[in-house]
């Protein structure tokens, strides 16, 4: 199939390590985070400027809360917390809700999102050296809910860099990405428990001829999933 390639421009300044864009149409603000510098960014779309606060750590991912637009959930080194911020000036309270892997005290919160129910899914990532090499099997994806928010259940573990999730519009279906496998994975989803099973390959990049790591996703109205690759500067679209 072939379609119509969007046009491309940058709209921020380059950062260190951007990851976790996030749009709150609430605000019109795009959230994004550079994890290394521990910043988290806003671009208001209509005026084109761009806002950012400083927290101590690394940064991912940005999730803002439904309730309020002014409160975010954010990975912050191994703990999740509660930033209240207004997406420009006023950095106010940070509230720890829970650390995880105790017994991996150098991993890190990596990425994440929250399901149509308000259920935060967040994942983690082993340590990484400066010179880029992973500890395997240092990661897990949690999911965290009003009842388990001070202990999140580990929902798949091992793995070795939690990466990008998404739901399908009938929110009966759940990807997964492990970016070292280089594979996408899907689960039947149960929405109403939150809960997932029957893993499968939906999408494999190796037998598709493309030696890179699937990395962001997302997905659209049409159920078709948009994979950032890392290694490879490119977004694919697997239907």
């Amino acid at each position: 199939d072939t379609f119509d390639l969007p046009a491309v421009y940058q709209i921020t300044p380059p950062v260190d390590h951007a990851e976790c864009p996030t749009w709150d149409p609430r605000t019109g603000l795009l959230y994004y985070v550079d994890i290394h510098s521990g910043r988290i960014f806003t671009y208001e779309y209509t005026s084109k400027k761009i806002y950012s606060i400083q927290l101590n750590g690394e940064v991912a991912p940005v999730i803002p809360s439904k309730s309020d637009p002014n409160q975010l959930i954010v990975g912050l080194n191994r703990s999740v917390v509660v930033v209240e911020w207004d997406g420009k000036q006023n950095l106010g309270n940070q509230r720890v809700l829970a650390t995880v892997q105790k017994d991996h005290p150098k991993s890190r919160m990596n990425d994440g999102k929250a399901d149509n129910e308000g259920r935060v899914w967040i994942g983690s990532m082993g340590y990484e050296t400066k010179d880029g090499v992973l500890s395997p099997n240092g990661g897990a994806l949690f999911k965290i809910t009003k009842e388990n928010v001070l202990h999140p259940t580990p929902v798949i573990s091992p793995v070795n860099i939690s990466n990008g999730l998404a739901w399908n519009k009938a929110h009966n279906k759940f990807y997964y990405i492990d970016t070292p496998t280089q594979v996408i994975a899907q689960y039947n989803y149960d929405n109403e428990k939150g809960e997932i099973s029957k893993r499968k390959v939906a999408f494999d990049l190796r037998t598709n001829g493309l030696d890179n790591y699937p990395d962001g996703m997302t997905i659209d109205e049409e159920d078709n999933l948009w994979i950032a690759l890392y290694g490879g500067g490119s977004v694919i679209k697997v239907r």
